[in-house]
């Protein structure tokens, strides 16, 4: 059982790690290599930037994007973050299974 709980809490560790590293590269990415989209954002920093990210006007200033590079990393980003939370459900899901099918 410690086993398990170990493994589950390393994995997780692992996939936050690489969803914040990703989110981190992407927003690095706007900033250095479109500064004049990261400006129209407002140039936000600290906790703000991922914020900034999310709103629907924003949003629709990020998908005219055309730079390789700056997809690329939105690309990864999306689906680190994707990982990770299928990683997540998925835990919880078989824990309130093995729960209440009483295994434990």
């Amino acid at each position: 059982m410690v086993m398990i709980c170990a493994g589950l809490s390393l994995t997780w560790c692992w996939l936050l790690y690489r969803a914040v590293a990703a989110e981190y590269r992407y927003y690095k990415a706007v900033q250095t290599l479109l500064p004049e989209v990261w400006a129209s954002l407002g140039e936000p920093k600290g906790v703000r930037v991922p914020w900034v990210f999310v709103l629907p006007k924003t949003t629709r200033r990020l998908s005219a994007i055309k730079d390789e590079v700056v997809l690329e990393l939105a690309q990864r980003h999306h689906r680190t973050g994707r990982q990770f939370l299928l990683f997540v459900i998925t835990t919880l899901v078989l824990a309130i299974l093995v729960l209440k099918s009483g295994l434990m």
